[in-house]
């Protein structure tokens, strides 16, 4: 029986890829100098966590870039949009399921965009990208959150919308839903689908 259902933030709970698009191309401006492609972004950057990416982007500069990139993350909420989901998180809660979080994004912007957006009340644990050694792909986001619920990886779904999530999903051993995306045990296009699932409504 199903106990919990973890979340990937970014395009899953909120549509924040223009936010983040320009705070990178920002940071980048600052530090290096020079200008993104949306197509490098999508290839390179997007999904990905700063934990890797300031290592690969600003050699050496890391923590600056880092202070620098979450103290920025407000001046741009602007750009991000928050998916008309409530409604099926609160609908989860109500069923007794217990509700995570986890993000390649590191714990503070985390939470603070889910407050934000008014999704905060909902989960009961967020891990971000600074809680573990290794971001998604690898599983330790996951597993941890197995860990801190006392769960075991049958006993919980995980939804994400990018190769990375899928892959991180499948490593965990926990049954690893698409949003969008293939290559899990299941797909789906729009989040409210997942409240029909059987998994979710199996004894």
């Amino acid at each position: 029986m199903i106990k919990a259902v973890l979340f990937d933030m970014d395009g899953v709970l909120l549509d924040s890829y223009d936010m983040w698009f320009f705070m990178f191309k920002d940071a980048l401006k600052r530090f290096e100098n020079r200008d993104m492609a949306k197509k490098e972004f999508d290839d390179n950057v997007w999904a990905r966590s700063m934990k890797v990416l300031a290592k690969e982007y600003f050699p050496g500069k890391e923590k600056q870039v880092l202070a620098y990139y979450w103290t920025r993350a407000q001046q741009f909420l602007d750009k991000m949009e928050v998916f008309p989901v409530e409604d099926l998180l609160k609908q989860l809660k109500d069923n007794g399921l217990k509700l995570a979080v986890v993000s390649n994004t590191f714990n503070i912007p985390v939470k603070y965009m889910l407050k934000w957006a008014g999704f905060a009340k909902y989960f009961d644990l967020i891990v971000g990208a600074d809680s573990i050694a290794n971001p998604k792909p690898a599983p330790d986001c996951i597993l941890y959150c197995l860990h801190k619920f006392k769960l075991k990886p049958s006993d919980s779904v995980f939804v994400g919308d990018t190769k990375y999530d899928i892959q991180a999903g499948k490593a965990a051993g926990v049954f690893t839903i698409g949003l969008g995306v293939d290559g899990g045990d299941t797909r789906i296009e729009d989040l409210h689908e997942l409240a029909d699932l059987d998994i979710l409504s199996s004894e």
